[in-house]
Parts: C-alpha cells; sequence; structure tokens
C-alpha cells in the first residue's frame, strides 16, 4: 500500500478515536455527579442522566468498534505488518 495513503487512513482512524474520546468524557463528566453507580441511583436516574448514561455507552462502544475496526488495522498496514491471519478470531469460533 502506498504510504501516503497508509498514513491518511491512519490519521483519519485516529480522528474518529479522538471524536469519540471527546463524547465519551463529555457524557463522564454528566455522570458525575451519581458515580459510583449504585442500585439506589440507578433506580432514580433523571432523564438527563438516563441519556447521558446511553451517550456513554453508545460512545464506548463506536469507540472499541473504530479501534478494532480501522485504527489497529491502519496502524499494522502503516508498519507494513501481516495482519490477514487472526488467531483471536478463530479462537472464539472454536
Amino acid at each position: 500500500m502506498n504510504d501516503d495513503i497508509s498514513i491518511l487512513r491512519l490519521q483519519d482512524a485516529w480522528r474518529e478515536c479522538e471524536r469519540h474520546i471527546y463524547y465519551l468524557s463529555t457524557a463522564l463528566t454528566s455522570l458525575d455527579p451519581i458515580l459510583p453507580m449504585t442500585a439506589k441511583r440507578f433506580e432514580h436516574l433523571t432523564d438527563a442522566q438516563v441519556q447521558a448514561l446511553d451517550q456513554f455507552i453508545l460512545r464506548f462502544t463506536k469507540l472499541q468498534d473504530a479501534m478494532g475496526g480501522r485504527l489497529f488495522p491502519a496502524i499494522l498496514d502503516h508498519l507494513q505488518e501481516q495482519y490477514g491471519e487472526r488467531p483471536m478470531q478463530e479462537a472464539v469460533r472454536e
């Protein structure tokens, strides 16, 4: 792969991860008053707190997906490492 293209893919994946981290951090700040979460606090969440919790969960999931699906492959491509064989995926199937 062309080195310029691999750098652009890496930069794009990094920016996506940074965006998810920003919103993840914002949601976490909104949740700060109810942390650590307890069963009693969970039962009495306001609508705004439920939205903040949903935002946190969504961004956490999106960050994981972006890192596994785009960032790590882009890093490996840029370093010209072979990653076609993915033993973890094979182990999960067994």
